[in-house]
């Protein structure tokens, strides 16, 4: 009993050590984003990322929303210039640093942002009761998470009955972008140039097919309503370069009418509803 104990005591200890490191490291990451202007962020809103996102966007009117991971918070400003004054929406994120620049950027807007709370928060063990949220977001999160299928079923747990998540996460079969970008990849690697690109931070980053990340939706107990796969991207330095994003649009719009390489997008996103026989219990 008492080796028993004193193991899980040595568990838990790395536990928070890693989660110290991974916070370290976010907050670091964090820092990188917080150069935005407002021209930035305002190119950002034309992005395929984005306005892919926003435009699956159907959430109860005025109910509880939570973004899971919210970063420096672009979906909530969204919200927050576009949504009912009814809804109650909170952003939860690991770093402190980008729950600072996200509730700047909602201040500065103005409209809404009374109705917005941040919270630190790990989402592995968010801090709310069962069936507090209508509608959670999480775009980009889990593929960073040391345990996504817990964090899923946290996201569970605060849904209420037929709650809806909206989830997106990176595809491990982003076969288009990889031969688009696959000559400047050789380039940069032959020239030794990938130094002067962004600092390089090391932490989690899965990728996962699509088949698998169903899987692990179902086993956190949602019912799966849409899932696609869309964008393509250009790597760095390119992807700055607004008018290079056109041709990319235009070659994701002709597959899709064409109804070839519909699995291959560079994101994968997911609809999905609380399953009615799921359970949850406070920790």
């Amino acid at each position: 009993m008492q080796t028993g104990r004193i193991a899980e005591s040595h568990r838990m200890d790395r536990e928070k050590d890693t989660w110290k490191q991974l916070r370290t490291v976010y907050e670091k990451r964090a820092e990188q984003y917080q150069s935005y202007s407002q021209r930035d962020r305002s190119a950002r809103e034309h992005d395929s990322k984005f306005r892919g996102v926003v435009g699956e966007f159907d959430f109860h009117p005025s109910g509880r929303f939570l973004e899971v991971g919210c970063g420096d918070g672009p979906y909530i400003e969204y919200l927050c210039r576009t949504s009912s004054d009814a809804r109650c929406i909170i952003g939860m994120d690991l770093s402190l640093t980008n729950l600072e620049t996200a509730r700047r950027w909602t201040r500065a807007t103005g409209r809404g942002s009374r109705r917005v709370q941040f919270v630190v928060a790990d989402a592995e063990a968010l801090p709310f009761r069962i069936g507090t949220f209508q509608d959670i977001l999480c775009t980009q999160v889990i593929e960073h998470l040391l345990d996504d299928l817990q964090a899923l079923h946290e996201m569970n747990r605060v849904l209420i009955a037929s709650g809806t998540l909206l989830l997106t996460t990176d595809n491990k079969r982003a076969y288009v972008s990889r031969v688009l970008n696959c000559p400047r990849d050789v380039i940069v690697s032959l020239l030794g140039l990938s130094r002067f690109g962004p600092e390089k931070l090391s932490f989690p980053h899965k990728q996962y097919e699509k088949e698998a990340l169903l899987d692990l939706l179902r086993k956190a107990h949602f019912q799966l309503e849409r899932v696609i796969t869309f964008r393509f991207h250009w790597n760095y330095p390119f992807y700055r370069i607004r008018w290079l994003s056109a041709p990319l649009e235009l070659l994701e719009r002709c597959f899709r009418r064409l109804g070839v390489f519909r699995d291959y997008g560079d994101i994968i996103l997911a609809r999905c509803k609380k399953s009615g026989d799921s359970e949850g219990r406070d920790p």
